[in-house]
């Protein structure tokens, strides 16, 4: 995967409101994909990692994105229609309340049956949260949930 798709994903992941405002800029030059993929990652990038700092990598190896608030014209100004959205967009979650809950202790380490216990809930519930969080963020077992939690919450 290269650098582009890597903003894309970790923006789609975390930011689902920017990545689907993103979409709706640039849904003219949805033909090529490439360019219109470029164009989505140029415009997030631009707006919420654009200046140069030394105290973090705005993009670290794995994709990851460093938010910072850039220097914008419009910011504030009531001008910008995607502040908030775009620029210094809000954290969003594929998956919510008790998958979340679930994915954060197994990216804690904590095996099924202390998962249970510590939630006051049934195996079989802990087994049917995590089948539907595989499910709605398409891995395939519990350590890339951990993974994708590890990721996710790491973002910012």
């Amino acid at each position: 995967m290269d650098i582009i798709e890597e903003v894309l994903t970790t923006v789609h992941d975390c930011y689902a409101d920017a990545y689907k405002a993103l979409e709706q800029c640039y849904i003219r030059s949805q033909q090529n994909k490439r360019y219109y993929h470029f164009l989505m990652a140029s415009r997030f990038l631009r707006c919420n990692c654009g200046e140069s700092d030394t105290l973090k990598w705005d993009l670290d190896r794995h994709g990851n994105v460093n938010i910072e608030q850039v220097h914008c014209p419009l910011r504030g100004s009531g001008d910008c229609r995607y502040e908030g959205i775009i620029c210094l967009p809000q954290r969003s979650s594929v998956i919510k309340g008790r998958q979340l809950e679930v994915a954060e202790l197994l990216a804690e380490g904590y095996s099924n049956q202390e998962i249970a216990d510590l939630l006051y809930i049934s195996i079989n519930t802990v087994h049917n949260l995590i089948q539907q969080i595989k499910f709605k963020l398409r891995l395939d077992n519990t350590r890339e949930i951990a993974s994708w939690y590890n990721k996710t919450y790491g973002c910012v």
